[in-house]
């Protein structure tokens, strides 16, 4: 068998499969989609019917161990059947990566290695998180020149557009616009409050994005955070409300697109 040729003829089939799906808005673009964060990635990669939890205009941010990327990048099939059950969903996958060493010199280049494996026309953004707390007290105050450094590398490097996750403290008016300059396409802080009104007053007083940097803000579920940092304890339906109600207040932000949730499987934990 030519194998160059059989590898041609998958990917062929599977545009045209592409092509023949019901065509839905971009979730990135709908204020009323939640964005979840699934640290569990290869789960979703086996079981595609988990699609069925969610819904039509979500955003799913999958995360993979070094072992389960190689896997899924030298052997997409698997990764592309995902992506096609998704889309007939209404779904859109997004990468997610997190590693605070990747803003330090020596760690940019396996950074750039890894967004020059994503498969093409399955992921529509790739999401960098990056923490300055993460990294030893004496590696942090060059944060802000380091992650710039390292976001204009991956813009570089990677097929598809780069955003950046980070505390919202972090969000100073020189840096969101050197974020833009930098080709970043959007930006979430981390508002780990469940007080929604205090959620709304933080997300007020950032500095307005420049155009073509969008926004999202991440909220936390995480059952291992305090009740005041993480809306686990309201569980399922009453988070939702929560998130919603939050959306809503918001909407008259232009470049606010939606929230964020840490994470998928902490939320599938908690209460109905």
């Amino acid at each position: 068998m030519n194998i160059r040729c059989d590898a041609l003829c998958r990917c062929l089939r599977y545009l045209l499969l592409l092509t023949l799906l019901p065509c839905h808005a971009n979730a990135a673009d709908n204020p009323d989609s939640m964005g979840w964060y699934a640290w569990s990635g290869m789960d979703w990669v086996q079981q595609p019917r988990n699609l069925n939890r969610m819904s039509a205009g979500d955003r799913l941010l999958l995360s993979f161990t070094a072992q389960e990327w190689a896997q899924v990048t030298q052997n997409p099939q698997r990764l592309q059947r995902l992506h096609l059950a998704a889309r007939g969903r209404g779904i859109t996958l997004e990468l997610l990566l997190g590693e605070p060493n990747w803003v330090l010199p020596e760690g940019r280049s396996h950074l750039t290695r890894l967004l020059r494996q994503i498969p093409a026309g399955i992921f529509s953004m790739a999401h960098l998180d990056l923490e300055r707390n993460q990294l030893p007290p004496s590696q942090q105050a060059a944060w802000p020149e380091n992650t710039l450094q390292t976001l204009r590398e991956a813009v570089a490097a990677s097929p598809v557009p780069v955003a950046l996750i980070t505390h919202y403290r972090e969000l100073q008016l020189d840096f969101v616009h050197a974020l833009a300059q930098a080709g970043i396409r959007e930006v979430t802080p981390m508002i780990y409050v469940a007080n929604a009104q205090r959620t709304i007053e933080i997300t007020r007083q950032l500095p307005r994005m420049p155009k073509g940097l969008r926004l999202s803000i991440a909220q936390s579920m995480e059952r291992a955070l305090p009740r005041e940092e993480s809306s686990f304890n309201l569980g399922q339906k009453q988070a939702l409300k929560h998130w919603r109600e939050i959306r809503r207040q918001l909407r008259d932000i232009p470049e606010f697109r939606g929230i964020m949730v840490q994470s998928w499987e902490d939320y599938r934990e908690a209460a109905p």
